[in-house]
């Protein structure tokens, strides 16, 4: 404190209040990327979205994270730059990724049976089904089969067992919701729609029993799996298990606005009032691995720089010979939740975080988003920024950018605001400082 002490008096900076903002907008203002502003600003006011973030990394380093709109309902607070919000099916390359690393480390093998159902050799998962064995076939699901969407699953023949809590805890005799296990027990007891391996079909059901399985592989609870893969990606606590229920939400996450729609049984008491769907439509965390993480853009950009998003090797670790056409990207849905992680081989990521999706299905806006800044790339539209501290653009950081963070400060202008909170306080400096410090690259 004593060093950081010195320079703030050397170059006479003083906290003081930020100017007035116009739209609630958090994050640093990126001159060279307004149009990005502009776009989400375009997008949310044309489709009634209330919240969203969006991050963008170019060469390894964020050059944009801004936060727009509100994080409650009544529209007073403005949502933070460093909001976590839901991932939906965003999630799942996160449970791929840590089935790659278990993988690496020799703790299971992308050929072992998912499940252990008294066939030779056995399998991972040792549930009972409920109420028999639904289909022999589900012996000759292996790990693979789960995370490659090849299981034999169809919801589009067989409906969306994932969102089937109170029918399932109805017919096993427990209370609703009936949680992962419970849930995974009692689709086994259900037929396949066609032989593992056969065949394609996107699949939640898959990663329900990827979740399960690194439950059991590692003796942990699934969220500390995924701590320790952010931990590793040099953004710990910035992902989680989110919750049903607003009042246990994480203080960074948003109202959950799908208004636009009716009300839904409430899967934990559906003898009781109704609730909005995205606070009891189901059970958030009973689908943990499947699509119930929160997460900042921040992390989930980390993720998309180093493991592949989608696809037959999704959550392996990316190579950095991609060319640049190659391409690749995870969207999500649910009520209140529309979101996109995209990757190509040129070095871009991108992603998108909404609290309100499109109820007609026409659009998904995140990758409406992502999409048109992926265009404007390939087109040569955007003038990536330079290294974050080095404000009098000359390539390199010395003197003469604290001088200017100085000038900057003092005339209140919004791009020194470094720690995204919408004032310039020490905190800014802290942050300008640790930047200049590691090279802001």
């Amino acid at each position: 404190m004593h060093r950081i002490a010195l320079a703030l008096a050397a170059l006479g900076l003083a906290s003081g209040p930020a100017a007035a903002q116009d739209l609630p907008i958090r994050g640093r203002a990126i001159p060279e990327l307004t149009q990005l502003d502009q776009l989400m600003r375009d997008t949310m006011d044309a489709n009634g979205i209330t919240a969203g973030v969006l991050g963008v990394r170019f060469e390894g380093r964020t050059v944009y994270m801004r936060s727009f709109g509100w994080q409650d309902r009544d529209r007073t607070t403005p949502l933070p730059h460093d909001a976590m919000l839901r991932l939906a099916s965003v999630t799942k390359p996160i449970t791929a990724s840590i089935i790659d690393d278990l993988v690496r480390d020799g703790d299971l093998a992308l050929t072992d049976n998912a499940f252990d159902l008294g066939q030779p050799g056995g399998g991972i998962l040792d549930l009972e089904p409920f109420p028999l064995l639904g289909d022999g076939r589900l012996e000759d699901i292996a790990v693979f089969h789960l995370l490659q969407h090849r299981a034999g699953w169809d919801r589009a023949a067989a409906g969306n067992h994932m969102f089937r809590d109170i029918q399932i805890a109805g017919e096993m005799g427990i209370p609703s919701p009936p949680g992962a296990t419970n849930m995974m027990r009692w689709i086994l007891g259900q037929p396949l729609q066609f032989s593992p391996g056969t065949g394609y079909v996107y699949s939640n059901l898959g990663y329900l029993a990827l979740g399960l399985i690194i439950e059991e592989v590692t003796g942990d609870a699934y969220g500390d799996a995924v701590e320790r893969l952010f931990a590793d990606l040099g953004v710990p606590g910035q992902v989680e298990v989110g919750r049903t229920f607003a009042a246990d939400h994480n203080p960074l996450e948003p109202w959950y606005d799908q208004e636009d729609i009716g009300f839904a049984v409430n899967v934990y008491d559906p003898a009781g009032e109704r609730v909005r769907w995205p606070y009891g439509g189901w059970n958030h965390e009973g689908a943990r691995s499947v699509g119930g993480l929160i997460a900042t853009a921040e992390a989930i950009l980390r993720l998309a720089d180093s493991r592949v998003l989608f696809g037959t090797i999704s959550g392996r670790r990316r190579t950095g010979s991609e060319g640049p056409s190659w391409f690749t990207a995870h969207s999500g849905s649910l009520p209140g939740t529309d979101t996109v992680a995209w990757q190509r081989g040129n070095g871009v990521s991108i992603v998108v975080l909404f609290n309100h999706r499109d109820q007609t299905f026409r659009s998904a806006w995140s990758v409406d988003v992502a999409e048109e800044i992926d265009q404007r790339v390939l087109r040569g539209e955007i003038a990536w920024p330079p290294c974050a501290p080095d404000l009098d653009r000359d390539g390199e950081l010395t003197l003469f950018d604290f001088l200017a963070f100085s000038n900057l400060f003092d005339d209140g202008s919004m791009e020194v605001d470094y720690d995204g909170d919408g004032a310039l306080t020490l905190f800014d400096f802290l942050e300008f400082q640790n930047l200049f410090q590691d090279g802001g690259c």
